[in-house]
């Protein structure tokens, strides 16, 4: 169960992440089409998530044995909830700012916002806010490795 949550929950963000990205370059291709290969970076690390469900899957899956103790498989549904879950809430991170970055960078790409004593281009910052939702997903990967590194001890 916990292998299977990690997978479909975090494709399910993954591809609610390149699907309103994918909007939001659609959009922008009718009209400014140098700027679609700039616009693609919030697509990949939308598909990144999925790999990431993937990774967990695969680590829990072979991890299954005849004589799994209970604690054990607890931890695993625990873990392939909690990076499932985190996926798809990094998913819709990613597709939100993914979209409105993306349209935002065609409406004005030489803007720029004024952040601290520099500035930032629009795309700049689009980049850091999907690179923030992608490290939803990188959090209960660890706590997971950690803890089944404890449990193997």
């Amino acid at each position: 169960m916990g292998a299977s949550a990690a997978m479909v929950f975090s494709a399910l963000g993954a591809a609610y992440g390149t699907a309103k990205s994918g909007t939001g370059i659609a959009a922008m291709s009718v009209m400014r089409p140098e700027l679609i290969m700039k616009s693609i970076i919030p697509v990949v690390m939308a598909g990144i998530i999925a790999i990431y469900g993937l990774v967990v899957a695969v680590l829990i899956a072979n991890n299954i044995s005849d004589k799994i103790t209970l604690y054990k498989s607890f931890l695993h549904l625990g873990a392939g909830l909690s990076v499932g879950l985190s996926g798809l809430a990094a998913g819709f991170a990613i597709g939100i700012v993914g979209d409105a970055g993306v349209r935002e960078h065609w409406a004005s790409p030489d803007l720029r916002l004024l952040t601290g004593a520099g500035g930032l281009c629009k795309q700049e910052e689009m980049h850091r806010r999907t690179t923030f939702g992608e490290k939803l997903c990188k959090k209960p990967i660890c706590e997971f490795l950690r803890v089944e590194n404890d449990t193997n001890e």
